[in-house]
């Protein structure tokens, strides 16, 4: 099976019993949507919100499908019979305020068939503050607060300013316990690499993309693969120790698309520079890149990734001149020793 049919298992049974899933879960599926504050649920990396919102409005409403459409030919959104859900960090997708609120202003023009209230999942809406004034979204928030109920999402809670936070019902979602992580795999028909049990994972996506490569095949998995938080760059490396600029290019667009932060690939790259020292330039490094990145607009983010792998092997090749010039010098003392020895 691939990794998407082991996902697709997952998405139609993804259910935690931990209290703040059931919590949720309960007030989709149970409370008047017409009446519930706007809703702001965060979580860190690893955790699957947009599973879990799926999931509720599922049991709620039923089966349905998301199809995506594109309004006024550059705003993308995704559509079912119950819900419309905008992911602000689509590569595509407008960054104009006044689209977003002119979108919605259509929308609002047609009554809602299942609800007194259009439900509005907008993803990832830390990403629209890099470009616009949060003032706007939160007139936005407050002009249809009547006629439509918005569930936003975000990874870095942090970003928003505290008067759009204000606007919200604000729910905090855990990243899940390695047992849950366990029974979740098992339940689709994927091996538990042990490892994960070891490292204590709380990564759902990290440990389910290990189990499948050690389900699929066994032997191709290692405790040094598991330490890389991107196991692609892992397998790029065994490739390619040395790579050219051109590699490093080729590798980047391809993992661009997987949303990797600058944190996760400073963190595998050290594993890739062996000494102390070294690795802190390239902390430092990094540190910069990661402030200039995250100032900048997201289509720019591959090159600051590209800059960032291409310093860190720059930095790996002065590391491996220096060692080898250690080598040399090591060497040739040790000669004069035994010449010393030898004359005496």
């Amino acid at each position: 099976m691939s990794l998407e049919e082991y996902w697709k298992i997952i998405y139609d049974n993804f259910n935690p019993k931990t209290d703040i899933y059931q919590f949720f879960r309960k007030m989709i599926c149970q409370q008047d949507l017409n009446t519930l504050p706007n809703l702001l649920l965060y979580s860190v990396r690893g955790f699957p919100i947009d599973i879990l919102i799926d999931n509720a409005l599922r049991e709620k409403f039923g089966k349905f499908t998301k199809k995506e459409l594109v309004w006024q030919k550059e705003f993308y959104y995704m559509e079912t019979p119950y819900f419309f859900e905008i992911d602000v960090k689509h590569p595509s997708q407008s960054t104009n305020i006044n689209q977003l609120s002119c979108f919605i202003k259509e929308l609002i023009q047609h009554a809602c068939i299942y609800e007194g209230r259009h439900i509005i999942i907008i993803k990832n809406i830390e990403y629209l503050f890099k470009f616009v004034n949060p003032y706007a979204f939160r007139v936005l928030l407050e002009r249809f607060s009547k006629n439509a109920f918005f569930i936003c999402t975000t990874y870095n809670i942090s970003s928003l300013e505290n008067p759009i936070k204000s606007r919200f019902l604000i729910i905090r979602f855990p990243l899940l316990k390695y047992e849950d992580i366990e029974e979740i795999l098992i339940n689709a028909k994927l091996k538990p690499y042990p490892k994960l049990k070891d490292d204590c994972c709380r990564n759902l996506f990290f440990a389910t993309y290990i189990s499948w490569v050690y389900t699929t095949n066994a032997y191709s998995v290692t405790d040094k693969f598991c330490s890389y938080r991107i196991p692609q760059i892992y397998e790029f490396f065994e490739e390619m120790p040395n790579p050219s600029l051109q590699d490093i290019r080729e590798f980047i667009t391809k993992i661009s698309s997987f949303d990797v932060t600058c944190a996760d690939m400073t963190h595998d790259l050290l594993l890739y520079i062996e000494d102390d020292n070294y690795k802190m330039d390239f902390i430092h490094k990094a540190a910069e890149i990661d402030r200039l990145c995250a100032s900048t607009e997201g289509y720019r983010k591959p090159l600051y990734l590209e800059f960032l792998f291409q310093s860190a092997v720059y930095i790996k090749k002065q590391n491996d001149i220096t060692k080898s010039l250690k080598n040399i010098t090591i060497n040739d003392k040790k000669k004069r020793g035994r010449k010393k020895k030898i004359d005496a």
